[in-house]
This record gives C-alpha cells, structure tokens and sequence, in this order.
C-alpha cells in the first residue's frame, strides 16, 4: 500500500513538474470553505505565498501572491497547490475503495461539551475520530489533516446517527412494553 501511494505521488510531481521538496513547500488549508495553499519560499526564509483557488463560471484557476503569479505567469507554486490537490483526490479514492467498521464507540463523561470517540478500523489500521457536541469533528489520518474531511468521519457519523435510533427504539420499547 505504501509502494503505491509513493508511486502516485512520483506520478504526480512528475505530472505538475514539481520536486518532491516543492510539493513539500505547500500546506493546503480551507477559510469560510475556501480551499488556500500556503507555500514556503524556495529563497527567502520565513516568506509564504498564498495559492487560491478561484471559480468563475464553473472553471477553476488559480492565483499566486508571488511575483510571476501577481503578474498572471504560471509559477512552481501554483504547481505545487496542483500536485497536492491530486494526492488528497488519489487518497480519498483510495479510502472510498476499502470497507471500514466502528470497532468501539466511547463517551466522553463530565458537564462540558459532549465529545464522542471512535476507532475506526480500515485494512488492518486503526484511526480515531473525534465527534464534539459543538459539531466539530476530527479524524487522526493523513486525508483528514490534509483536507478537513475523510471517510472515517462519515462513518463515525452514520454509526452514531444508527446508534441514537437504536437507543430511541429500545426507549420506545421499555415504554410500550414490547
């Protein structure tokens, strides 16, 4: 598995021209649903500039705060946005195509916020994921630091909303008497 998740992202480096300690450089991050690169520059210490994804009329294009990207040029930054783009599509493929299960289910006690954990297991690894009662979630695997969502959320979340109905129908039940 690790062989061919390092064969796609040789692939795609090579795909958007892009060194390994260029794709490196980007950080993606996600404003008000905004998708963002942040990338490091290759020349001067402590200076990012800012890839964005802009969409007009249903096409994407990107923008850079660099000076080629200020003057409309394309730029290994913009490349660098690109290739990790396409690492976090080819691991949410790659997640969509194995089966998960909820392995165990564990609530947080005390008056604060509620806060729900789970393992999640998936081809021999185990992730946690955190529900908090704000609506936040979070998931310990590398699609969801890249990206903010994974498929292990979404299967915590329909276990969870399982696991309420079935509660509810016990209730039903003991009041009923059946």
């Amino acid at each position: 598995m690790t062989n061919e998740i390092t064969s796609n992202v040789v692939a795609t480096n090579s795909k958007f021209v892009v060194t390994p300690e260029q794709r490196a450089a980007a950080t993606r991050a996600t404003l008000k649903g905004e998708t963002l690169y942040f990338v490091k520059s290759a020349h001067t210490e402590g200076v990012e500039y800012t890839v964005r994804v802009l969409k007009v009329n249903g096409k994407s294009y990107l923008t850079c705060t660099c000076l080629a990207g200020e003057k409309g040029f394309h730029c290994w930054h913009k490349r660098a946005a690109l290739a990790d783009a396409a690492e976090v599509k080819a691991l949410h493929k790659e997640q969509m195509a194995s089966p998960m299960d909820v392995t165990d289910r564990f609530e947080y006690p005390g008056n604060g916020p509620r806060i729900t954990s789970f393992r999640v297991e998936q081809n021999g690894k185990t992730f946690v994921v955190l529900l908090y009662g704000s609506g936040m979630k979070s998931c310990e695997c590398e699609l969801y630091e890249r990206s903010m969502s994974c498929e292990h959320i979404v299967c915590a979340v329909n276990f969870e909303q399982q696991f309420h109905e079935e509660v509810a129908m016990h209730a039903l039940d003991v009041r009923t008497g059946f």
